[in-house]
């Protein structure tokens, strides 16, 4: 499973220019997949990648944290992130 992680992060820093920090990636991956299988972790590593596209490092971080404490993100920050996201789930 460490294999498919790490693999597949090397790849999404072949196909972006600008990347979350590494601290940042795993832990995003890591609290998506759960206890889910291969599978679930390439459809996080999707997620992620989407994500990366169009949402700057600092506003993941504000966005993490302010569903850490329970509270709501900017409307247009959480439409980016969601609709990011979301283009992996119809896959």
């Amino acid at each position: 499973m460490k294999k498919i992680i790490v693999g597949s992060f090397m790849l999404l820093s072949l196909a972006h220019a600008e990347r979350y920090d590494m601290f940042l990636e795993y832990s995003f991956v890591n609290g998506c997949k759960g206890k889910g299988d291969s599978e679930k972790v390439k459809k996080c590593i999707c997620m992620l990648s989407e994500i990366e596209k169009t949402t700057t490092q600092a506003e993941m971080i504000d966005f993490s944290l302010k569903a850490a404490r329970g509270e709501k993100a900017s409307d247009e920050l959480n439409a980016k992130i969601m609709g990011s996201a979301m283009k992996c789930a119809k896959r």
